[in-house]
C-alpha cells in the first residue's frame, strides 16, 4: 500500500495574513525608496541596521543632531505615505 504525504494546508485565516503581510512590506518599501537617500539611510542604518546615532553620525559623516533630524524626518515621512495608502496603524 502506498502511502502519500499531504500537503499541510494553511487555514484561510492564514493565508490572508501573509497576502496582508505581503502588501504591507510592499508599501513600507515603496515608502522607503520614496525618501531623499540621506533620510532613508539614516533610518535604515538605525531601523534595520541597528546602529547607535553616534554611529550612523561617523558612517554619514554629519553630526548627531543631523542624524536623528534626518530619521525623525524619514519616519514621518513613511508615516504619511502609509496613511496616505490607507494604513491606519496598530490602534485600528
Amino acid at each position: 500500500m502506498v502511502r502519500h504525504r499531504r500537503e499541510a494546508v494553511r487555514p484561510r485565516h492564514d493565508r490572508l495574513h501573509a497576502v496582508a503581510d505581503r502588501e504591507a512590506l510592499a508599501a513600507v518599501e515603496a515608502a522607503l525608496g520614496s525618501l531623499p537617500t540621506e533620510q532613508r539611510t539614516a533610518l535604515l542604518l538605525r531601523d534595520v541596521e541597528g546602529f547607535a546615532y553616534e554611529e550612523i553620525a561617523v558612517i554619514t559623516s554629519v553630526e548627531i543632531g543631523t542624524v536623528k533630524s534626518r530619521i525623525h524626518r524619514g519616519r514621518l515621512a513613511v508615516r504619511n505615505v502609509l496613511i496616505t495608502r490607507g494604513w491606519r496603524g496598530s490602534d485600528g
